[in-house]
């Protein structure tokens, strides 16, 4: 049973979520180490302090988007393998102690980073004190009471859809707690299967569904935390995860060897397709909600410099590009509706296509947003150069006609059977708006691509805009980041 009286570690919470709970102790900081869960949870700033403390757990390993340095962290950008900030780390020849010799020698040790597990653990320990005893504050409303309750369970539940993630099937812990008191084979708790896993993730997002007061939150303070619209997406996640062949009729050499200590399958052997059917309607709930759309930006004939230029029509196909949105792009721009959402022009609140994010504005470290655009931005102007791409992932934006684009000896897909090209833009040919948005110097391998590449991809001799900057000439600026 989850003990009445608990100890809180005040050097751990004063350097985290409770370094206000001093302002409450006064005097007694000096000397009290102990308090109650009813003095805890009958007070309004405790108990937020102590929900605060619960989504703490979701920084750094456990952020879908995060440094590098947080090691085990899932990326997203590149190949992740190499960094261009970090040449010497992967130099041998400068007796790096770091990656470059442990990837080449296959003896790279992700434990030297990861706190998922504990972190997961200890987010899902402060989340179950939390469901069990808020009920009883007074300062809140029953509404109040239910969100937070609902916000609890999402992120209870979260972290367990973290750990199926990345370990596969893990100890779903009873609900009630653990009796710390009691020997370990007591309280040793086995690895559930990964069906039982999603399922209750599943069934603990419904509920948290239920007891969420909001489809949207529409103020910034209050942005990061969860909607019913994230349960329910979470949850379809995880059941689409479930449905997959990885835990769906898995009959491969390490699924029969993954077993709990009775010797039970983790991965189901039998394939079932009614997990794909649980997985599509949980995909409709959420669209069903009627809250999420991709967003747009309008058809724009204004010239305002590089950052608000004139729309770029992509060549008429007869059928999308004659229909307005949402059945066509007669009426918007399709370049701005992609970088729109990466270049800080949408705010959080006004994006319609999130569901769910623990990002922000601020420099709070690995998942701050100013240190993923550094991690991007050229060295000449303060960037680390980070992430680059390789041939095969630019290779895979389409041309701006729709069609795959090429290697070398594939038709490049502009609708003339000419091959990719070759040679480089010409002052005449920025001039005459060929190849837009190509600058000059620039290699006619990137023209006449896709909007979603040039959004994306800092090609040698793309465009800076840098608008923070408040000197003219540092606006706009061609970036050639490899000299022949």
């Amino acid at each position: 049973m989850i003990k009445k009286l608990f100890i809180l570690l005040l050097a751990i919470f004063s350097a985290g979520v409770f370094s206000s709970c001093t302002d409450y102790l006064e005097s007694d900081k000096y000397f009290k180490d102990r308090t109650t869960i009813e003095a805890v949870f009958t007070d309004r700033d405790r108990t937020e302090q102590w929900l605060a403390y619960a989504y703490s757990f979701l920084k750094n390993q456990c952020a879908d988007v995060v440094s590098k340095d947080a090691g085990t962290s899932s990326h997203c950008f590149a190949d992740d393998m190499y960094y261009g900030d970090r040449d010497i780390a992967y130099d041998p020849k400068e007796g790096s102690q770091l990656s470059y010799n442990k990837f080449k020698l296959g003896e790279y040790n992700e434990n030297e980073f990861n706190e998922v597990w504990p972190r997961c653990y200890k987010g899902i320990y402060q989340a179950s004190v939390f469901i069990h005893n808020i009920d009883m504050n007074p300062t809140m409303t029953p509404e109040e009471r239910l969100d937070y309750k609902g916000q609890a369970r999402f992120v209870r539940a979260y972290f367990y859809w973290l750990l199926l993630r990345k370990y596969g099937p893990v100890p779903l812990m009873p609900d009630e707690g653990v009796d710390y008191t009691q020997s370990y084979d007591q309280i040793a708790t086995p690895r559930s299967s990964y069906e039982e896993v999603a399922d209750f993730i599943s069934a603990e997002m419904v509920q948290a569904a239920k007891e969420l007061q909001y489809l949207k939150r529409m103020d910034n303070e209050n942005i990061a935390r969860p909607t019913k619209g994230a349960a329910l997406a979470t949850r379809a996640y995880a059941l689409i995860f479930a449905a997959s062949p990885l835990a769906n009729g898995n009959n491969d050499e390490f699924a029969q060897a993954l077993v709990d200590d009775q010797g039970r399958r983790l991965l189901s052997p039998e394939y079932n397709e009614e997990k794909w059917a649980k997985a599509a309607a949980a995909c409709k709930d959420v669209m069903e909600l009627g809250v999420y759309e991709l967003y747009h930006a309008s058809f724009s004939s204004s010239d305002n410099g590089p950052q608000d230029r004139p729309t770029i029509v992509p060549p008429s196909d007869n059928n999308f590009s004659t229909k307005i949105w949402p059945n066509g792009w007669k009426d918007i721009d399709p370049f701005k509706s992609y970088r729109n959402l990466f270049s800080g022009d949408v705010s959080a609140v006004d994006n319609p296509e999130l569901i769910f994010s623990r990002i922000n504005n601020t420099t709070d470290g690995d998942y701050a947003i100013e240190a993923l655009v550094l991690h991007q931005m050229p060295r000449d102007f303060g960037g680390w150069n980070t992430h680059g791409l390789t041939q095969k992932m630019c290779d895979a934006y389409y041309m701006n006609n729709g069609f795959d684009c090429p290697g070398k000896d594939k038709e490049i897909g502009r609708g003339d059977g000419s091959q990719r090209l070759t040679g480089f833009t010409t002052k005449e040919d920025v001039e005459n708006g060929l190849y837009k948005p190509l600058s000059e110097n620039v290699s006619l391998q990137y023209a006449n691509r896709e909007p979603r590449f040039y959004a994306s991809v800092a090609y040698n001799g793309a465009v800076w805009n840098y608008m923070s900057r408040t000197e003219p000439n540092d606006r706009n600026r061609q970036t050639f980041t490899i000299v022949a």
